[in-house]
């Protein structure tokens, strides 16, 4: 009888727990498929992917917490922002430079950064893996710049950044509604 009764209010929590995780899950599609349709988000990028990071580890360049494959980004104040047509994009690079730029002795930075309107702006939504998917195509200074930003229902952004002058680097990170 004991036995019975444990199984019995097992499963109800278990339902219980599934339930409300199933809710949660739907509230992030509805507040993600907000924020797209409203066209003002951030996206905080919480670890990076470069092509080249095993070379960056084997010199000692690696932020604490990271591996060659994961770039930790905690603590580090990077965005992504989307407002309207226009991007004000500030992301650290991890990578080869192919192409020396007017880094030094110049006011450029040596991370990702843009803001205004980009060349090209694309986006679909895909219905298969329901998400939502954007390419930039972006110009600053020196470089170019292709941006392939993917966001899922579960608030996660994938984004990968090919460059006319670096490696590919790719990010990973949570979108949030823009802050006021």
């Amino acid at each position: 009888m004991k036995i019975l009764r444990f199984l019995l209010i097992g499963s109800i929590a278990f339902s219980a727990v599934r339930c409300g995780t199933k809710q949660s899950a739907l509230q992030q599609g509805k507040l993600v498929n907000k924020l797209i349709e409203k066209d003002t988000f951030r996206i905080q990028a919480q670890w990076a992917m470069s092509l080249n990071a095993n070379l960056i580890g084997q010199i000692g360049l690696l932020p604490p917490g990271s591996a060659p494959g994961n770039i930790s980004l905690q603590g580090n104040g990077n965005y992504f922002r989307k407002m309207g047509d226009s991007l004000s994009i500030d992301l650290p690079y991890f990578g080869e430079r192919q192409l020396a730029g007017n880094i030094y002795g110049s006011n450029s930075s040596s991370g990702i950064v843009f803001d205004g309107k980009p060349e090209s702006n694309k986006y679909k939504f895909n219905s298969r893996k329901k998400s939502h998917e954007y390419i930039f195509e972006i110009t600053n200074q020196t470089e170019s710049f292709r941006v392939l930003l993917i966001i899922y229902e579960n608030l996660s952004t994938r984004m990968t950044i090919n460059s006319s002058h670096r490696t590919t680097i790719s990010y990973t990170g949570n979108i949030e509604q823009k802050e006021k």
